[in-house]
């Protein structure tokens, strides 16, 4: 398994296992799932009861896990960690007559290789073929099972007709929407903590202002005309996207370029200290809002990419919002089709684990995806997590994903 953030080669970031019916490829997906969740019920007795004789998972920094059954091809079996330095860890972990693990005795092996896998700085996210989402990660409440209910939902549709839906799908609707709340209010707390709701005072600009003009070296602060318009007119253009999402704002940065181009040439210096607590206060938000205004921007350009008929806008407030391409109509989250809420489950589930090291594991993502959208699909993973810490693996039937470039195909069982 190689770590995105190790290796250049962006075939190596996403990797699609092929092979018929019954050879494996479900099996490898959820290995390596249950193996690396630090817990979970039942997952270590998962490989308990799987029959092999030993498994491997090597990653890009040379350390490895080496996994090997200790009596027969089921029941209890032995982890081997080696660090990339060759430090070794051993694990012992006992299985009972039915294959499952024994962990009711304190300080066992099994709780010592939890903590164990508790250290590794990842997070999992697997969606299986039957899909199910499961995650190690904080977004696992999106994915969390509802009880059964005897009742029913009803929900306006876009032709304005009342429907209702059953429990299942009711369910789903829940998560897609929890999942849209957890986007917006990710960006939100990534925003305060970049410091860019946080407004500079007025006394600190005066200040700032005082310091620079009681400076010994006022002569040589001062900017030119020319330095002064290229400065603002760049934080303008740096500043488009962080005010199209809410995120600073709205100045009206042409006033500004209209008031240097008019100043006499005498106060050029006077005006160049007036401005430059502001001119700086505005250029280190926007430039610490650089990478999640990207992030949001690559997610939006993906979403609308698929998503033809329909457009995606976000604002820091609002959190994401949908309309109609052709005529602006808003769009509920209710009205999109069973295909259009599993993508936006899978983009929107990468979005929000980018900031960790992470394995997304999907089992035939081309269910509920038409041959286009099949076309895009591995594309689009690239690049919403051009510059994240992220790996794919994939298993999968599509000729359409098989074929494509930025995808290293793994066959097995031939």
């Amino acid at each position: 398994m190689q770590l995105a953030k190790e290796t250049s080669e962006s075939q190596k970031k996403i990797n699609l296992i092929y092979a018929a019916n019954g050879f494996g490829k479900t099996t490898l997906l959820r290995f390596i799932y249950n193996f690396l969740a630090p817990s979970g019920a039942g997952y270590k007795s998962w490989i308990s009861r799987l029959p092999f004789k030993q498994a491997t998972l090597t990653f890009s920094d040379k350390s490895f896990f080496q996994i090997i059954k200790t009596n027969g091809l089921k029941g209890s079996y032995s982890v081997e960690h080696v660090s990339s330095s060759g430090e070794n860890t051993f694990f012992r972990i006992l299985a009972d007559h039915e294959f499952k693990v024994i962990d009711t005795i304190p300080d066992t092996d099994i709780d010592s290789l939890q903590k164990f896998l508790y250290s590794f700085d990842h997070e999992l996210f697997y969606i299986t073929d039957r899909r199910e989402y499961l995650t190690t990660s904080r977004i696992g409440d999106v994915f969390r099972q509802f009880p059964t209910r005897s009742s029913r939902r009803e929900i306006i549709d876009e032709d304005g007709r009342k429907r209702a839906i059953r429990d299942q799908d009711a369910d789903n609707l829940i998560s897609i929407r929890t999942l849209s709340s957890m986007i917006r209010d990710r960006f939100q707390r990534q925003i305060i903590e970049s410091g860019l709701y946080a407004q500079r005072s007025s006394n600190s600009i005066y200040l700032d202002l005082a310091r620079l003009i009681s400076s010994p070296q006022i002569s040589n602060l001062s900017r030119s005309r020319e330095e002064l318009y290229t400065q603002v007119d760049e934080i303008r253009r740096d500043a488009g996207s962080s005010r199209g999402f809410g995120t600073i704002p709205d100045i009206n940065f042409d006033d500004y370029l209209d008031l240097i181009k008019q100043t006499p040439d005498s106060t050029i210096p006077q005006v160049s200290l007036v401005l430059s607590p502001f001119l700086e206060s505005t250029m280190a938000r926007v430039q610490a809002a650089k990478t999640h205004i990207t992030r949001m921007s690559l997610f939006l350009e993906e979403l609308n990419r698929f998503y033809s008929d329909k457009l995606f806008s976000f604002d820091v407030q609002h959190g994401l919002t949908i309309k109609q391409a052709e005529n602006g109509a808003p769009v509920e989250l209710e009205w999109l089709s069973s295909g259009e809420r599993q993508l936006f489950t899978i983009l929107g589930s990468v979005f929000l684990v980018q900031d960790r090291t992470s394995f997304v594991l999907i089992d035939e993502p081309e269910i509920s995806l038409n041959i286009l959208w099949q076309r895009e699909f591995v594309g689009a993973l690239k690049r919403i997590a051009a510059d994240a810490p992220i790996q794919y693996i994939l298993a999968s039937h599509s000729l359409e994903m098989l074929s494509h470039q930025d995808a290293h195909v793994t066959p097995i069982g031939q």
